[in-house]
């Protein structure tokens, strides 16, 4: 932040994480180098998903169902890898010949994909 000062501060780095609902990513600089700013541009299984190097990745969830009632889902990937691995469970789950969800819920580069499952759970 412009003016800022790091006086008095033990932090030994300062981190800034841009959470996002389509894409997301992080930064960081040590106090004594503020103008030395760290960003990742190579994020797992962007080159896979035909994704050119960007300081974010997809802010994407792949979660597995509960294996009995009463569990909580568990989380199996994210990022681009996250919608690599849910893009081909959902086609391997596919029955032959039928038809692609149209959820309006779904934005249309992704209307390919099926809809999420209305049981899970949301929370604050």
């Amino acid at each position: 932040m412009p003016g800022a000062s790091a006086a008095g501060s033990s932090a030994r780095v300062v981190v800034a994480v841009d959470f996002g609902t389509t894409f997301s990513g992080f930064a960081y600089a040590k106090p004594s180098q503020p103008d030395d700013v760290f960003k990742l541009y190579e994020w797992p299984g962007a080159s896979r998903a035909g994704a050119k190097p960007y300081c974010k990745t997809q802010t994407s969830l792949f979660y597995a169902p509960p294996s009995a009632p009463g569990l909580p889902f568990q989380l199996l990937d994210w990022g681009w890898s996250g919608l690599l691995s849910y893009t081909q469970a959902a086609r391997s789950a596919a029955k032959p010949g039928g038809a692609p969800s149209t959820s309006t819920s779904i934005p249309p580069q992704h209307s390919h994909l099926p809809a999420l499952d209305s049981g899970i759970p949301v929370r604050k």
